[in-house]
């Protein structure tokens, strides 16, 4: 009676708005962003077809035995209310804040060169200009994308990427290629080994794929990163549950079960070769062709303990504010994609790449 009484029981939801995304980046993704890049060249050109005098760097100058802490131009001294430094953190936080749009453009943050974006200001604007470049995922190819922010209050940008913009700005930031700086989010411990929480949810596109870009840090770093699948149900498992019901969260509670089993790669790639849902029995068949050992699966999937377990990792979600899956918070503060999550170990310690 028990085990049919914990077998009914609703698992906890956390439900949060489907987005497809790098991971499971499909072939539309990619188009959209070749078109944006096309969109934004095309822009660019009918934005500063008319010649603009533009300074490339804010230095002090001597005039006349006067000091100019800006620019000189037509003879006077002009001092932003804000210097290049500031207009780059602002474009900084606007690409992190792209994170939560929902089309392709969420994309931007993780394959901005935000390490080699140039600020000028045009003083004939009063505006600072902001241009860095764009990978295009899957591809050798890439564009450039321009911000133009208001010199006097530079909160006011103009981003030239299909006019385009997030609704809100937050406080993240992009801190390096590939890497959110999260706001309010600290680091988790400056002793070893670095800590890496892998969120996803098992049907989301490229979750399950996202599990061989784990492995492979893994066995690059070994004991010097401390890893966890973090089970996240966003709208993917819920579409699921409105369809097949509660044997919708089984796939969750099956990847937890397994991971610490030393077949559990074999499992995994079992599970790749289904499409859409995944039954209970396809699931332990699973298992079984993968030879995990069934006595501790089965004990496993039928606990209460692991059940709980998504819970509380449903809460760490919701804490990070991960709205898509797969996605990577390393160090308790840094955001990523699972593409770019070495990335984010680097540069949360350099010492360990």
């Amino acid at each position: 009676m028990a085990a049919a009484k914990r077998k009914n029981e609703e698992e906890p939801k956390l439900v949060i708005k489907p987005v497809g995304r790098l991971g499971g980046l499909d072939n539309i993704h990619v188009a959209m962003l070749v078109v944006i890049g096309i969109l934004i060249v095309l822009l660019a050109v009918i934005s500063f077809s008319k010649t603009q005098v533009v300074f490339q760097n804010q230095t002090a100058t001597t005039t006349n035995s006067v000091a100019c802490a800006g620019f000189l131009y037509g003879g006077k001294c002009i001092v932003p209310a804000y210097n290049g430094s500031q207009a780059e953190m602002q474009v900084r936080k606007m690409l992190a804040s792209y994170n939560y749009v929902n089309s392709s453009l969420s994309l931007l943050p993780y394959f901005s060169d935000v390490n080699n974006m140039s600020a000028s200001y045009m003083p004939t604007l009063n505006a600072w200009l902001v241009q860095l470049r764009v990978s295009i995922p899957n591809s050798s190819n890439s564009f450039y994308v321009s911000f133009l922010l208001n010199g006097s209050n530079i909160t006011d940008v103009t981003p030239y990427i299909q006019m385009a913009k997030p609704s809100s700005v937050f406080d993240n930031y992009v801190a390096s290629d590939g890497v959110i700086k999260l706001h309010g989010k600290y680091q988790c411990s400056a002793a070893a080994p670095l800590q890496l929480y892998w969120f996803i949810d098992p049907y989301a596109p490229g979750a399950l794929a996202s599990l061989g870009t784990l492995a492979n840090l893994q066995a690059r770093y070994g004991s010097k990163i401390n890893e966890s699948i973090d089970i996240v149900y966003t709208g993917y498992t819920e579409s699921m549950a409105s369809t097949y019901g509660s044997q919708a969260y089984y796939l969750g509670k099956a990847i937890l079960c397994a991971y610490n089993q030393s077949n559990f790669a074999s499992f995994v790639n079992g599970l790749k070769s289904y499409s859409g849902f995944i039954s209970n029995s396809s699931i332990y068949a699973t298992a079984q062709s993968s030879m995990l050992n069934m006595t501790e699966f089965g004990k496993c999937m039928g606990s209460l303990n692991v059940t709980q377990r998504i819970s509380a990792q449903g809460l760490l979600a919701k804490y990070y504010n991960i709205t898509i899956t797969p996605a990577v918070v390393t160090d308790c503060e840094y955001l990523s994609l699972p593409q770019t999550a070495n990335n984010a170990i680097c540069f949360a310690n350099s010492t360990i790449c």
